[in-house]
């Protein structure tokens, strides 16, 4: 809470955000014959991606320093956050080039990065083309890919032509957007459980594809019946530790949040935070 007197306004400033936009990676067997799908299926690959995203220099460069990591998968206000499960692949260049050798991916003499087969690594980045944001982001992934001798070929459109490929067409290979956020372990049923149609590196599966997404399945069903508290947390501990793991998608930062509000309003009454907003239902001008 700031109080600015000669501009006649309050900031009120929350935790930040409850969201994040993340990077996803397109996993379904309907590009099983494209190369991009052979890496991103690969978790080690996943992983390696999550070591190159500077989010620091996201934060500098595209939110002006207001946004912070994100390396959870809960959102700070869900009852089952655990400040102790964090993303363990976060920005460390060396580990990344690791991790990709362990797949037989190295760099030519040219630098430039190849796999097993002697491919070139390069693949898309869709991103909605009106968010200013989300192409500054964009650039600064393709920038520090390319330090390590990968391409990425930015693809900004519509942001109804980036649905239809989401939801439809299934036709694109890496994805940066946001889907809101869990401020209760079991929303976003259609995104986490496998048969989800946004569950979105491989949507609407018959059966689970991979077999720490069934169970995932498991683990999101038993705990959306568990009363227990304590088997609770048992269960969305694990059921958070193998998605930060498995790196299906990556968030990025945080936003912080900021209400301004002018000084003419008795404060008694307002209240502001990242859950609820800013409450004004009983605020009342200053006598």
């Amino acid at each position: 809470l700031t109080a600015n007197a000669q501009e006649d306004y309050t900031v009120f400033a929350a935790d930040g955000a409850l969201g994040a936009t993340f990077w996803s990676f397109n996993q379904n067997p309907k590009n099983k014959d494209s190369p991009f799908y052979e890496w991103l299926t690969k978790k080690e690959f996943r992983q390696a991606m999550s070591c190159l995203v500077n989010r620091d220099r996201l934060i500098a460069q595209t939110f002006r320093g207001l946004a912070e990591p994100k390396l959870t998968l809960f959102a700070e206000a869900n009852p089952f956050y655990n400040p102790e499960i964090t993303l363990q692949y976060i920005y460390d260049v060396a580990r990344a080039e690791e991790l990709l050798s362990s797949i037989g991916m190295k760099r030519d003499d040219k630098g430039v990065m190849r796999d097993d087969k002697g491919r070139a690594v390069e693949f898309d980045l869709t991103i909605s083309a009106d968010t200013a944001q989300l192409n500054d982001a964009a650039s600064i992934l393709a920038d520090d890919l390319s330090r390590v001798g990968i391409r990425l070929r930015i693809r900004a459109t519509d942001f109804q032509k980036v649905v239809e490929q989401l939801n439809a067409s299934w036709d694109w290979q890496s994805v940066i957007i946001g889907l809101g956020s869990n401020y209760w372990p079991t929303q976003g049923v259609n995104v986490w459980p496998s048969t989800g149609n946004l569950h979105l590196w491989y949507p609407l599966q018959e059966s689970p594809a991979t077999e720490w997404e069934a169970r995932i399945d498991y683990l999101y069903n038993e705990g959306s019946y568990t009363l227990d508290e304590q088997k609770s947390w048992e269960i969305w501990n694990e059921y958070q530790a193998i998605i930060l793991e498995q790196c299906p998608l990556i968030y990025l930062v945080r936003p912080r949040s900021f209400m301004a509000v002018r000084n003419r309003w008795d404060f008694t009454n307002v209240y502001f935070d990242n859950i609820g907003d800013l409450q004004i239902d009983y605020a009342f001008l200053r006598q």
